[in-house]
């Protein structure tokens, strides 16, 4: 094993003994972890709170709405009633006129200004005076007018209504598709919440990945020095054995130079 390699490992040693002894460090480290996940998903959770509550809100003023779209249609109901009443009215002094007037004289036009003594002339068998027969005739003119301008009022009513009654319809519309669209958006936010955490999941795994091809590096950066110190140890002990053989032949060769010296020396 190498000094740098065995430094390395003193030091991831310390690093995970240290943050061992200090459990809020640990606590700290793993929450600044989960935070950008966190914000994320309270970023999506919020936008859920605001769009529930703006549909809530929308939601309260219907009732409001239709009150209104409803005093509009009794408003036109009104109206109805008073054009109808006035066209009676119309009606029955057109007929007390045509029955005071008589029948007309059709070759007495009638001009403007009507006076009293223009309607006995076209009107020669009236059954009332002059004057009688020319107010008969200026109520049926104020009660025609009464008629037309209640008509009149009465078409720009119901045209009110009716646009009063579309913008409701498509305001309560608008509401349901909020709804719809609420729950839509939910699962929507769901989904990201689990493609962000998968991808937080990758991303981790990616990472533990690396740890373990580190650790497989180690590994084999240990398994190679042993490999390397054992062959070392290998060689020193073929050596060591060459020495001792060496040295057994030079001590017999110092015995037999032994022996023939003294074996000289006897003779």
């Amino acid at each position: 094993m190498s000094i740098t390699l065995l430094l390395v490992l003193i030091a991831l040693g310390a690093i995970g003994y240290f943050l061992w002894q200090n459990p809020d460090i640990r606590a700290k480290l793993g929450a600044g972890a989960r935070i950008n996940a966190d914000k994320a998903a309270n970023s999506l959770a919020t936008d859920l709170e605001r769009e529930t509550d703006a549909i809530k809100q929308l939601a309260a003023k219907l009732p409001e709405q239709q009150r209104l779209v409803a005093k509009i249609g009794a408003t036109v109901d009104e109206f109805q009633h008073d054009y109808e009443s006035a066209g009676t009215s119309r009606d029955a002094v057109k007929q007390k006129f045509d029955t005071m007037a008589g029948p007309k004289d059709p070759a007495v036009p009638l001009t403007s200004p009507l006076t009293g003594e223009a309607l006995t002339k076209a009107f020669p068998k009236a059954r009332v005076s002059p004057d009688a027969l020319l107010k008969l005739a200026t109520d049926y003119a104020e009660s025609k007018k009464n008629v037309a301008d209640l008509e009149k009022r009465l078409t720009e009513a119901h045209a009110d209504l009716a646009e009063a009654e579309k913008e409701l319809a498509k305001f309560e519309q608008q509401i349901e598709s909020a709804k719809r669209d609420l729950k839509s958006d939910k699962g929507q936010a769901e989904l990201a919440t689990l493609l962000e955490n998968t991808a937080k999941f990758r991303q981790d795994m990616n990472s533990l990945k690396d740890s373990f091809s580190t650790i497989g590096e180690a590994r084999s950066n240990i398994k190679r020095k042993l490999d390397e110190n054992r062959r070392l140890n290998d060689m020193t002990k073929g050596d060591k054995l060459s020495r001792e053989i060496d040295d057994a032949a030079d001590r017999l060769d110092a015995e037999a130079a032994l022996r023939d010296l003294t074996g000289d020396l006897g003779k």
